[in-house]
């Protein structure tokens, strides 16, 4: 797949209307009022965003984007599948059509 700023874009905004799942971890940001400021990514390893589209994306949303490799497309794939009642983070990233079907069912 070819990485474009219009498909950063599309993950990042698919990140903005997700709900925080989990429990976020120890080091999970909160504001003044209690709400948790993360938006955890759970990517593959070759996943890479621009630091400039990442500081966007904070900047517009008040969201900390935390990206969270998880090995190759099989491995991110189990380690989701693994832990659906306790996600390993909000949106993920990296899911191919090979293992799409293990992934939704």
């Amino acid at each position: 797949m070819k990485f474009t700023p219009a498909l950063a874009a599309a993950v990042l905004l698919s990140a903005t209307a997700c709900s925080t799942i989990g429990d976020g971890g120890e080091d999970t940001k909160t504001n003044d009022q209690g709400k948790i400021t993360d938006v955890v990514l759970a990517s593959h390893v070759s996943f890479a965003l621009p630091k400039e589209l990442v500081e966007k994306f904070e900047t517009d949303t008040g969201y900390h984007l935390v990206i969270r490799p998880n090995g190759d497309a099989g491995e991110l794939t189990s380690k989701l599948v693994l832990t659906k009642d306790d996600p390993i983070g909000d949106v993920a990233f990296g899911v191919d059509n090979t293992f799409a079907g293990r992934a939704t069912s």
